[in-house]
């Protein structure tokens, strides 16, 4: 065992001399890119002279700040420097993402900029799905439209995962009649039923009356709340499974806990009597890598899936997403 020794009063300081010196140094440096940036400001303070140039200016300020626990200015008023920045770039994704960090971080003045970037995206949002409305579930448009309204339906998903603006239940339904007029039915009455449990009531009478889904329960055997053997999903429930000569249908309710989106994976299958038999179709639920996104927590929203035909004596089914999902319910029992 090695003795005690003990250090000298030089030793025990060095690494304080050597973070005070750190420090220095860092502030030093701090000061020098703010007053750059700061040379780059035009008369207004809003506007620079070579706004890339900026950047990496104040990028570097917050960069040697945060370092050194915002001991050098206020983080807020840093990140909201930086956010006239991106807007001078055009960079608009990024110039909102500052304002919120500027936000959080205490920058008040902050909260009017985004309220007014949200408030216009609302905006742009509005006018888009107004664009689409013309559709018309009976007449497909012409093939020199659809370009134009896929890109529209795009901006508006950017817009509300980026900026909160507008309701999913908005896009769901322009991006199903989207579909149905392209004559891809079978993402059209996916997106449909999703606009549908959002609330659309004109998705809800085309669901209920144009396209009955409750026809694949009416044949071949129905098990309303079947018992699973064993399952880690803890927010999906099974209501029915229904076997018939047309297909394997299971019907299921999915509760947001708080991820505030869910998916399929399009190779799900279910395996029967030592067979494998995978998804053909869903409704109401977005296969992967899209999302069927949420409004609030805690909100439910039913889907259904389709396999083929199995055989009719089946006993029990096991129903599997993939290997590394929870979505595994294995021994569903149907008699």
């Amino acid at each position: 065992m090695k003795p005690y020794e003990a250090i000298s009063y030089g030793e025990m300081v060095a690494p304080l001399l050597m973070y005070s010196a750190a420090y220095k140094n860092a502030e030093k440096s701090f000061i020098e890119n703010q007053e750059k940036f700061e040379a780059q400001r035009k008369y207004n303070g809003s506007t620079f002279f070579n706004p890339k140039l900026a950047l990496t200016y104040i990028q570097k300020c917050i960069q040697l700040n945060e370092r050194f626990k915002d001991n050098f200015a206020d983080a807020g008023s840093l990140y909201y420097d930086m956010s006239l920045v991106y807007r001078q770039l055009g960079d608009e994704e990024r110039e909102y993402k500052a304002l919120l960090v500027a936000y959080h971080k205490g920058y008040v003045g902050a909260a009017a900029v985004i309220d007014d970037v949200r408030s216009q995206k609302a905006t742009e949002f509005r006018n888009l799905c107004l664009e689409t409305t013309y559709l018309n579930l009976r007449e497909p448009f012409e093939l020199s439209d659809a370009e134009h309204i896929k890109t529209n339906l795009s901006r508006c998903y950017l817009l509300k995962s980026q900026y909160d603006v507008g309701t999913w239940r908005d896009v769901y339904a322009q991006t199903a009649l989207y579909f149905l007029n392209c004559g891809n039915e079978r993402e059209g009455l996916n997106y449909a039923l999703m606009a549908a449990n959002k609330g659309d009531s004109i998705l809800s009478y085309y669901m209920d009356s144009l396209y009955d889904y409750e026809h694949l329960f009416r044949e071949g055997m129905v098990v309303v709340n079947p018992n699973v053997g064993k399952t880690k999903a803890c927010n999906v429930i099974i209501h029915r499974v229904c076997v018939s000569e047309a297909g394997t249908f299971v019907e299921c309710t999915f509760r947001n806990n708080g991820s505030g989106w869910m998916q399929i994976d399009p190779n799900t299958y279910i395996k029967a009597k030592g067979g494998k038999y995978t998804l053909t179709s869903a409704m109401g639920i977005a296969y992967s890598p899209n999302c069927t996104f949420f409004e609030t927590a805690y909100e439910s929203t039913r889907f259904i899936l389709c396999f083929p035909p199995i055989p009719p004596d089946t006993k029990k089914i096991d129903l599997i997403e993939n290997k590394e999902s929870t979505w595994q319910f294995k021994g569903i029992r149907l008699r």
